[in-house]
This record gives structure tokens, sequence and C-alpha cells, in this order.
């Protein structure tokens, strides 16, 4: 698999880096919306991590990483907001 592909059911690490004039820098009130291949939206929203001066994360569940297909996630807060992506593939083995 390639780094930004996951197994169905497999726990998804998402971060974000927050730069002012590419100086890395707090902001509070971070929010992660992620958007399922069929549309929907995973609910709750995945907790966002403060990992150190203007470095977030947040772990989407594996229950919410069953379908395959490409996910989008956008951290957004005050200043703006960073989106990305990851693919969950079909198993090779379990058909």
């Amino acid at each position: 698999m390639r780094a930004n592909e996951y197994a169905p059911g497999q726990p998804v690490r998402v971060k974000n880096a927050v730069k002012l004039a590419n100086i890395l820098v707090d902001e509070a009130g971070q929010v992660i919306t992620v958007r399922k291949p069929d549309g929907s939206y995973v609910t709750p929203a995945p907790t966002v991590v403060h990992d150190g001066l203007g470095l977030y994360s947040g772990v989407v569940p594996g229950a919410d990483n069953m379908e395959p297909g490409t996910y989008n996630y956008r951290f957004a807060g005050p200043n703006g907001a960073k989106e990305g992506s990851y693919v969950v593939t079909r198993s090779r083995v379990l058909q």
C-alpha cells in the first residue's frame, strides 16, 4: 500500500501544520471535517489534538473507514483551512 492508502477498518491519523508567514503558530478553534466516499460525513467529527507548536492531528476511527474509496478531510480554523485526502482500498484477500 502507498503512504495514504489504508485497509478497510483501519484508523487513520490526519495531520495539519498551521503557519503564518511560514512560521508555525498555535491556533485555537481547529475543527476537522471528514467526507466519506458516499458523500456522508464522519460523525461525531474527530477530536483535534494539539501535538506541538502549530501542529494538530485527529484520528478517524476504523469503524468510519469501512467503505473503499477516497476520503476528503478539512482542518479549519480562524485563519483559514487546509484540505487533504486518503484512500481506503478494497481488501485483496477478503472479497
